[in-house]
């Protein structure tokens, strides 16, 4: 699994742009059959459930955008039944896990910019 920590969800846009794609509107032009196709609506993530439609063998690859990650501060509170309950705060960063399965990463610049991190206690899906 990879783990990328970004300032903020549109500088995590920016550098991930190439793992983005929108839908695609196609045209054909009534005279000459001509068909034409333009990419409309807001940008998206192409995941494994729509990796054909993008030419990628279904779980070439997976991202998962986890965004603001919460962290236990080590202090309890009680909720109204009484229980203790686990304190948390937010972690700096934008944060995505991608897994690395297959497909080209730019990994080098990744760390170059200090993108790439290692977390203390990585948790994620298979």
């Amino acid at each position: 699994m990879i783990y990328l920590k970004f300032d903020n969800e549109l500088q995590m846009k920016m550098v991930l742009a190439d793992y983005m794609t929108r839908k695609v509107k196609i045209t054909v032009d009534e005279e000459t059959g001509e068909r034409t196709e333009t990419k409309v609506g807001p940008r998206y993530f192409i995941g494994p459930w729509n990796s054909l439609t993008h030419g990628l063998k279904a779980g070439e690859w997976e991202l998962w955008v986890r965004g603001i990650l919460h962290a236990p501060t080590g202090e309890t509170t009680t909720d109204e039944e009484g229980n203790t309950v686990a304190l948390t705060a937010p972690l700096t960063g934008f944060h995505v896990d991608l897994d690395p399965k297959l497909g080209a990463h730019d990994i080098e610049g990744w760390v170059e910019k200090g993108f790439l991190i290692t977390p203390d206690n990585p948790q994620f899906r298979k």
